[in-house]
């Protein structure tokens, strides 16, 4: 709805590839899927309507910056309990 944030990711359910722990997108680089096939990836994603790096590109946002907010404690509009 026009005003509203937009996340969204386009997946690919049909790619498989090989886990390759140097490629990850973590801090710590051991993992049990190392060397491991696996199916479906992400192919691009949307944070907030803006376009983050896709692939291989690496982790981030759009403008380089952090573009998380920060929620105070209390009722959340729209949660379960309100």
């Amino acid at each position: 709805a026009v005003g509203y944030d937009a996340d969204l990711v386009a997946f690919d359910p049909g790619e498989s590839y090989v886990v390759d722990p140097s490629r990850l997108h973590h801090r710590h680089r051991l993992t049990p899927y190392s060397g491991r096939a696996l199916s479906g990836r992400v192919r691009q994603t949307w944070l907030r309507g803006n376009a983050l790096p896709g692939g291989d590109a690496g982790l981030g946002s759009p403008a380089g910056e952090p573009c998380g907010r920060l929620l105070g404690r209390g009722t959340v509009r729209g949660s379960a309990d309100a």
